[in-house]
């Protein structure tokens, strides 16, 4: 994989994607995921960076979606790839990153500590997903 491949990546998910933290039952996980009404995008992030494509059916003769997933130790790899390149989400990508360090390779329960952070970092992150910077419009003449 290349720095250009990790760059255009980092640009579909500012454009495309999503960063997510998965609550399933007492599990989470994290997420990336690309929609777009390309499959060409969706299939060149699977060719390079592995995950599944979906394909999700429209009515009203609107366009078939197709969805690129990644997810858990996977998703972690692939942000910190493209975590350097990004720009609109780099913030929501360091949050999830954070959030995948805290994840363990043994079944050991977690600490109140661990919970607490954990739950930390996922109202972080969806505190940055709702953030849009606010547009101010210059007059060139002033």
């Amino acid at each position: 994989m290349t720095k250009i491949d990790h760059a255009y990546a980092a640009g579909i998910v500012d454009g495309e994607g999503s960063i997510s933290i998965q609550n399933y039952s007492s599990i989470t996980s994290l997420r990336v995921e690309v929609v777009n009404t390309d499959p060409r995008i969706c299939l060149w992030l699977k060719e390079r960076f592995d995950g599944r494509v979906y394909q999700h059916p429209r009515t009203n003769g609107r366009r078939m979606l197709y969805k690129w997933t990644v997810a858990s130790a996977a998703a972690g790899t692939f942000l910190k790839a493209i975590c350097p390149y990004m720009i609109l989400k780099k913030e929501q990508a360091e949050i999830a990153l954070a959030y995948q360090q805290t994840m363990r390779k043994t079944s050991d329960r977690l600490s109140w500590f661990d919970k607490q952070n954990r739950l930390k970092l996922i109202t972080k992150l969806n505190e940055a997903r709702r953030e849009r910077p606010s547009l101010r419009v210059v007059n060139s003449g002033e």
